[in-house]
């Protein structure tokens, strides 16, 4: 069935116009436009500045691969196959110099903007049905109680430098994870300024 001369209705109108969604996220950059738009302006505006890279490199690189693999600057979204993916995966390792892990967590950002415009209804079939990437064992390496105590004695330019330092040798010394120190302290910074 067509509208007017040039357009031929699809399921993905028929799902965006149901959903009540923007129909004209019908390219792989639109839509990486629309989720950038939508995580970091719209509801979810709260998130860091470091997730907002994560994802506009994601946008970037995927660009990039489109350009260098395929002499594209965007292609549509009934386009996006496991093909596509497969070949972004290839191009993360061979072109941009990632591990097999680093590539597949890249392939996680980028499947959450792809799961954005199935929700969306833009997206018909999914594009990673069938890809599965394992990640590779990683050995941890520790610091020996030489290279700790070199740590702890070193003298450092700033007061935010000695900072960052006590708060590793205390993760050392804990096991704890830095993510979990950095919550802590926020916390207890919220806790002193509301006292």
């Amino acid at each position: 069935y067509q509208i007017g001369q040039h357009h031929q209705i699809t399921i993905g109108d028929i799902k965006a116009q149901y959903k009540r969604c923007d129909g004209d996220i019908t390219t792989v950059k639109k839509l990486l436009e629309k989720f950038n738009s939508f995580k970091f302006n719209g509801q979810n505006g709260k998130t860091g500045k470091t997730t907002k890279y994560k994802y506009m490199l994601a946008e970037r690189r995927f660009l990039d691969m489109l350009r260098s693999r395929y002499g594209k600057e965007d292609i549509g979204l009934y386009r996006l196959t496991p093909v596509i993916i497969e070949d972004y995966f290839q191009y993360l390792k061979n072109f941009k110099g990632q591990n097999n892990n680093t590539a597949c967590k890249s392939l996680k950002t980028l499947r959450s903007i792809i799961l954005f415009g199935i929700r969306l209804g833009v997206i018909v079939s999914d594009p990673y049905i069938g890809i599965v990437h394992h990640l590779d064992p990683v050995k941890r390496t520790y610091l020996t109680d030489r290279e700790l105590h070199a740590v702890i004695v070193k003298k450092l330019g700033t007061k935010r430098l000695e900072r960052v330092r006590d708060v590793f040798v205390f993760a050392c010394y804990t096991r704890s994870k830095s993510t979990r120190l950095n919550s802590s302290h926020e916390c207890q910074s919220r806790m002193r300024s509301s006292a």
